[in-house]
């Protein structure tokens, strides 16, 4: 990700970046569980929390696979492969 800016405002995009990020999962995350746990009883095998912690890794593993395979068909340029070193 720290690639993906120019120098001069790296710290600035890598900061906002993250925040967003956190903000979205960290400060929805008790929300939707407590909204899962409406619908998903909480004596079942896997709780709301579980589940929502489930469902965020695997739309992470989906993403990471899917750039792999847009990086083999040309589609996408990982930035931080590089052809040579710095």
């Amino acid at each position: 990700v720290v690639e993906l800016f120019p120098v001069r405002v790296r710290a600035t995009g890598v900061s906002v970046a993250y925040n967003i990020g956190i903000g979205i999962f960290g400060g929805l995350g008790p929300l939707i569980s407590d909204a899962g746990n409406k619908v998903i009883s909480p004596k079942c095998a896997v709780s709301a929390p579980a589940a929502f912690t489930l469902l965020a890794g695997l739309i992470s593993l989906a993403a990471i696979a899917s750039s792999h395979v847009l990086a083999r068909r040309g589609v996408l340029r990982l930035t931080h492969i590089r052809a040579s070193p710095y």
